[in-house]
């Protein structure tokens, strides 16, 4: 009697074991699954998007690039530490800027749009003053 016990005992065993075994297997099926997932993302995103391809007279197709490596806010603080009593125009800031982050000084629009974002937070913050002596001179300098 004791013997039928021990069999129906071990018999359940070993059903749960099949049924862990089989979801196991599951569980792997989908672990390999997005493991190919992730490496197709990774596939996708190593590769260079060609967008020049598709650019056309009325509409130029541009990727996301940082225009500036550093981060642009501080170090117009520390140009304008640098020298505190001088007032800069936004050209010359960019210039100073693109130099001391290690590119050629060449100004581009974006670069232009960028500072005038940050010296406006600036502005903002009450860290700077702006000089305006007409519509396209304006000069910017360090509040003391």
């Amino acid at each position: 009697m004791a013997k039928k016990i021990y069999l129906s005992q071990i018999q359940a065993k070993i059903d749960r074991l099949q049924r862990e075994r089989k979801q196991v297997l599951e569980h792997l099926s989908l672990v390999e699954s997005n493991i190919e997932k992730l490496k197709a993302a990774i596939e996708v995103m190593q590769e260079e998007a060609l967008t020049d391809e598709y650019d056309t007279e009325l509409y130029t197709y541009q990727s996301h690039k940082r225009h500036f490596k550093g981060k642009l806010r501080q170090m117009i603080l520390l140009e304008m530490k640098a020298k505190p009593n001088h007032y800069f125009t936004v050209n010359e800031l960019i210039k100073l800027i693109l130099i001391r982050d290690g590119q050629e000084p060449i100004i581009q629009p974006q670069h232009t749009v960028s500072m005038r974002g940050a010296l406006k937070y600036w502005l903002n913050k009450g860290v700077v003053e702006r000089l305006e002596n007409s519509v396209i001179d304006i000069r910017w300098k360090l509040k003391v």
